[in-house]
């Protein structure tokens, strides 16, 4: 996947550096010959800005373990959650 980004990015560069519209015709044809990306296709993901690589966000913690310690206390009582969801919360407690 990451190969094809790298093929697509050289490839937007090409197509956007390109004079005639025959130029712009064989790097589309090359593109569906190596992708087998549809025309159309090929066409709007040429034209599209270069995609950069996304950095994925930690997940914000709520709570510590006073909260923790809290919730499993009243799990302890009535559980309405499922059990594969209640055991990490009875592991941290004991």
């Amino acid at each position: 996947m990451q190969s094809r980004r790298e093929y697509l990015n050289t490839m937007r560069t090409r197509y956007r550096q390109a004079r005639s519209r025959s130029e712009k015709s064989q790097i589309l044809d090359e593109l569906q010959e190596t992708l087998g990306y549809a025309r159309k296709y090929a066409i709007a993901a040429l034209n599209a800005k270069p995609e950069q690589a996304r950095r994925r966000q930690s997940r914000i913690s709520y709570g510590g373990p006073l909260c923790q310690d809290k919730v499993s206390s009243s799990l302890s009582y009535t559980s309405p959650l499922c059990p594969p969801c209640v055991f990490p919360l009875k592991e941290r407690e004991g």
